[in-house]
C-alpha cells in the first residue's frame, strides 16, 4: 500500500478536541479534513453543533443541505468518497474526523446498500408510523435485520426507515474492500472529564450567540420536525427561547442530552476493532498520536 492510499481517521464522543487534534495533523502531515458529524452538514447550525475552522487547513462537509433537507449515510459516502479521492490526487491526506458511528463506519466497512436511494414515497408512508410498528413492518421485510438492532436503534425512527428502506429495496452484501489504507485513532476520557468538557461547551456556545442562532433559524420559517433539530441542543434552546424552561433547566437538559449522546457514540465506536484508543488527560496524549501517525504514514 503506497502513501498515496492512506487515510487518516479522528473519532470517538463529543467533546474530546477531535477537530484541534485533526487540525494539528494535518498541519504537520499535509492534510485536509473530512468531517464526520451528521450535525455539522446543515447550513446555519454553527454555534450549536460546535464547528471548527482554520484559516490555514480545508474542511469538507460542513453546510452541505439546509435544515430542512434530509442528508443520510448514503449521501455522506457518496460525498467523502469522492472528497477522499481528490484529496488523494492532490497528493494530500485525507483525515476524516468526526464522532457519528453511521458515516465512519460507511467509510471502514462500505456496503453497497449505502447507494441505495431514498425513497420518498415509501418514507412519506412510513414518516406517520409508531416506533413499534415500524419496527413490525421490518420483522416482516427483514427479521434478522430487526433481531440484530441494538437498543438505541431500535428507538430511532430514522434509522428504522432506512432499514426498511434498504430490506424492501433488497439485500445486499457487505464489502471488505475499501481501496486505501486507513488508521483510526479514538479519543476518550473518563466520564468525569467528558462530563465537565462538555458542560463548559454548552456554557461557551450560550455565550458566543446560540440563541441568537437558533432565533434565526425559527425566523426563517425552518420545519423544527424535521431531522436536523433533533440535533442536541437546537431541540431544548428552542424550548427555551418558548419559555417552556429555566436558562438553568436548558443547561442541565442539552448537558444530560450531550452525555446521552456520548453513551451512543461509545456504543458504536468500541464495536469497531481498527480503533486505536488514546485517553485525552494523558499528559503525552498528542506526542503519542503524532508519533503513531508518523510511524504508519512513512510506512509505504
Amino acid at each position: 500500500m503506497s502513501l498515496k492510499n492512506k487515510v487518516l481517521f479522528i473519532v470517538g464522543p463529543t467533546a474530546t478536541g477531535k477537530s484541534a487534534l485533526a487540525i494539528d495533523l494535518a498541519k504537520t502531515f499535509n492534510g485536509e479534513l473530512i468531517s464526520a458529524d451528521s450535525r455539522q452538514v446543515y447550513r446555519g447550525m454553527d454555534i450549536g453543533t460546535g464547528k471548527l475552522y482554520s484559516s490555514e487547513i480545508a474542511i469538507h462537509g460542513y453546510d452541505l443541505v439546509s435544515p430542512d433537507e434530509s442528508f443520510s449515510v448514503s449521501h455522506f459516502h457518496s460525498f467523502a468518497t469522492k472528497k477522499i479521492a481528490e484529496i488523494i490526487q492532490n497528493q494530500k491526506l485525507p483525515i476524516v474526523v468526526g464522532g457519528t458511528g453511521f458515516y465512519v463506519r460507511s467509510l471502514l466497512h462500505p456496503i453497497e446498500t449505502a447507494s441505495i436511494p431514498q425513497n420518498e414515497a415509501l418514507r412519506k408512508v412510513l414518516s406517520v408510523l409508531s416506533v413499534n410498528d415500524l419496527l413490525v413492518r421490518l420483522m416482516r421485510s427483514n427479521k434478522k435485520k430487526a433481531l440484530a438492532l441494538n437498543e438505541s436503534d431500535r428507538k430511532n425512527p430514522a434509522r428504522l426507515i432506512r432499514a426498511i428502506e434498504i430490506s424492501e429495496f433488497g439485500s445486499v452484501p457487505q464489502s471488505d474492500s475499501i481501496g486505501y489504507d486507513p488508521l483510526v485513532i479514538g479519543l476518550s476520557a473518563p466520564k468525569e472529564v467528558l462530563e465537565s468538557r462538555i458542560y463548559a461547551a454548552v456554557l461557551r456556545r450560550i455565550s458566543d450567540g446560540f440563541e441568537e442562532e437558533v432565533q434565526s433559524l425559527l425566523s426563517q420559517k425552518n420545519d423544527f420536525s424535521s431531522q436536523a433539530f433533533t440535533a442536541t441542543g437546537y431541540k431544548e434552546m428552542r424550548a427555551f427561547i418558548q419559555k417552556e424552561i429555566t436558562k438553568e433547566e436548558l443547561i442541565r437538559q442539552w448537558t444530560l442530552s450531550e452525555m446521552q449522546y456520548v453513551k451512543r457514540q461509545l456504543t458504536w465506536f468500541k464495536k469497531e476493532s481498527l480503533v486505536q484508543w488514546v485517553d485525552i488527560t494523558d499528559p503525552l496524549c498528542k506526542t503519542k498520536v503524532a508519533e503513531t501517525v508518523e510511524r504508519w504514514h512513512n510506512n509505504a
